[in-house]
């Protein structure tokens, strides 16, 4: 099998390399698959066919393996296998033979697999296709690595292929970086956009889900680098930070600068935004479904990527609503992960003023939130979680409404999401940070996928969205990629004392 880190396209530039072969096993292995034993030789990128007595046989190749860059060409993928149960391409069902017109943006890489009965061996074709680009030049906005657009549709396990269009397309700007430090933006090995890229990828779920997404970057050139509680520099977006170190909107004027010149990257994007959240959402008002952006800030001091994080929904100075989601500079993952799929902190702050207010209705996708002021067990919207349900019938002290009234209860203690306040140890003792970089709960993984389906169209209407998702796509959700489940529940603070704050019981 290929080396591979979950995606289709292969890293263009150096930075990052995806290949297809990780998440397609990982997805089958998730589903019960069993892999190919023998897979014959690659020869040239043309075609690679299995044959072997008794066993199921696939063939798989590409009318053009070799294709211009922008997507307007495309490639016709024709496959054929015998002697199997069932049959996937890039972890989604298809018949046993048939054809695909595929417009990569980036390389690609195809993966079908042949399953046998009864746990036999499997027969494994892949196909590669390479798409050439142009070299990168500051200023311009360049590929990183984009996904094949085909995954499987959680709902139903077949194929889903996605027009270049409905990617997700992720955005990278280098604010603050003079022509001397953007080496460290985008070319030196490490540098902040691999860093971002390796970061982003630990997340199961958007690894689980990465071929729905394209990532760009800009290498901006700054005519100056930011200086922290200074005057606003001559730098490629503007964006101010305070002298503590955090991104400062807290200046309508200075803030209109920046959505100016932020949106006017975007709209430079080879597919800018098309397609928006309505705009009488409370959370998602106007946001566009199709793009997000992602800033690395650069931060003297440490010579990369730096600064406090902050995201923001930033305005269209041309059309008042309509806003694109915007994660600003540290904590990346974090950042992405409130501007992707609208995820809340998790911050225990005992200030004695009350923010939380509850909700009135069904969630929906306006209000479901991984932060909700409700306790109560058929309250929570993660309730479907607590042990003894269909989704989590055993793992107690795992699921419950961690935090307190003020500020909100939260399903799980140890979260990408959760904070570094110093009030979480008051509460709750141990340490302060119960932050876990590398982990969302439960409840994030699953709305972070409905975020996704969401964006790329295959829920459609907001309005009932998430009531699709909790009766098409929940269940399967699940069954398909279980529960996250940490080596030690109950849960524990870092100096290894037990916390699970439950749910209310009615």
């Amino acid at each position: 099998m290929f080396a591979v880190h979950g995606g289709a396209g292969v890293g263009l530039d150096g930075a990052t390399k995806f290949l297809a072969g990780g998440v397609v096993a990982a997805m089958a292995s998730l589903l019960g698959v069993a892999h190919a034993q023998a897979v014959a030789p690659v020869e040239g990128l043309r075609r690679i066919d299995v044959r072997s007595a008794g066993q199921p046989r696939c063939s798989l190749e590409a009318s053009l393996d070799v294709l211009p860059s922008g997507g307007e060409t495309s490639s016709m993928l024709t496959w054929t296998s015998s002697g199997a149960v069932r049959v996937t391409l890039n972890g989604g069902e298809v018949d046993a033979s048939g054809s695909l017109a595929v417009r990569p943006l980036a390389d690609a890489a195809y993966t079908l697999v042949a399953h046998g009965a009864g746990g036999a061996s499997s027969a494994t074709c892949r196909q590669e296709i390479r798409v050439t680009q142009p070299a990168c030049v500051d200023g311009a906005i360049c590929a990183v690595s984009c996904g094949t657009g085909l995954i499987p549709d959680v709902r139903t396990g077949r194929l889903l292929a996605l027009d270049p269009g409905r990617l997700v397309h992720v955005l990278i700007l280098a604010e603050g970086y003079t022509s001397a430090d953007l080496r460290r933006f985008h070319v030196d090995a490490p540098n902040d956009v691999s860093d971002w890229m390796d970061a982003w990828g630990r997340l199961e779920v958007f690894d689980t889900f990465r071929e729905a997404f394209c990532f760009w970057k800009l290498p901006a050139v700054s005519n100056a680098r930011i200086v922290a509680g200074g005057a606003v520099e001559d730098t490629a977006f503007r964006v101010p930070v305070d002298l503590g170190g955090e991104i400062d909107f807290s200046d309508p004027a200075a803030t209109d600068v920046v959505e100016a010149r932020v949106w006017a990257a975007v709209e430079r994007l080879p597919f800018p935004p098309t397609t928006f959240y309505p705009t009488t959402a409370e959370r998602t008002r106007g946001m566009a479904k199709n793009v997000v952006v992602a800033t690395m800030v650069y931060e003297p001091a440490r010579a990369r990527s730096g600064f406090s994080g902050r995201t923001a929904l930033l305005t269209n100075p041309s059309n008042a609503g309509r806003t694109v989601a915007a994660a600003f500079a540290h904590h990346r993952p974090h950042e992405f992960a409130h501007a992707f799929a609208r995820l809340r902190d998790e911050y225990l702050d005992l200030d004695g003023d009350p923010a939380c207010v509850p909700r009135t209705g069904a969630w929906t996708s306006a209000n479901v939130s991984n932060v909700v002021c409700e306790s109560g067990c058929g309250d929570v919207p993660w309730s479907h979680l607590v042990a003894g349900g269909a989704q989590n019938p055993a793992v107690q002290g795992l699921v419950g409404a961690f935090g307190h009234v003020e500020d909100g209860y939260h399903p799980e203690l140890k979260c990408l999401m959760n904070g570094s306040r110093a009030d979480n140890a008051t509460v709750f003792g141990g340490e302060a940070d119960l932050r876990t970089p590398g982990r969302m709960c439960n409840f994030c993984r699953e709305l972070s996928a409905f975020r996704l389906f969401e964006r790329i169209g295959a829920l459609e209407d907001t309005t009932t969205s998430y009531a699709t998702w909790q009766r098409d796509y929940r269940a399967r959700f699940y069954e398909a990629y279980g529960l996250d489940v940490p080596g030690v529940v109950p849960m524990e603070t870092p100096p290894g004392r037990p916390v699970f704050a439950g749910c209310t019981p009615p």
